[in-house]
C-alpha cells in the first residue's frame, strides 16, 4: 500500500492513504483514524484541499 504526502503551501505536510482529484480543482485525502472518539463517525478521516493550497503530492512506499 502506498502512502501519499501532501505538501501544503503553508509549509504543513499531511500523510494520507488515498488522494483523489475532484472537480473544480480540489483533492480529497483519506486515511484510517489513528484514534477513535465517540463524536467521530466511521473508521476513516477525510480532508478536502483546494489545489491552490497544495504545493506537491508525493508517493512514499
Amino acid at each position: 500500500m502506498s502512502t501519499f504526502v501532501v505538501d501544503l503551501t503553508n509549509g504543513v505536510q499531511k500523510t494520507f492513504e488515498r488522494v483523489e482529484q475532484l472537480e473544480a480543482d480540489w483533492i480529497r485525502c483519506t486515511r484510517s483514524r489513528t484514534e477513535t472518539k465517540p463524536h467521530h463517525a466511521g473508521d476513516e478521516t477525510t480532508k478536502y484541499y483546494p489545489l491552490v493550497d497544495v504545493e506537491s503530492i508525493r508517493t512514499v512506499r
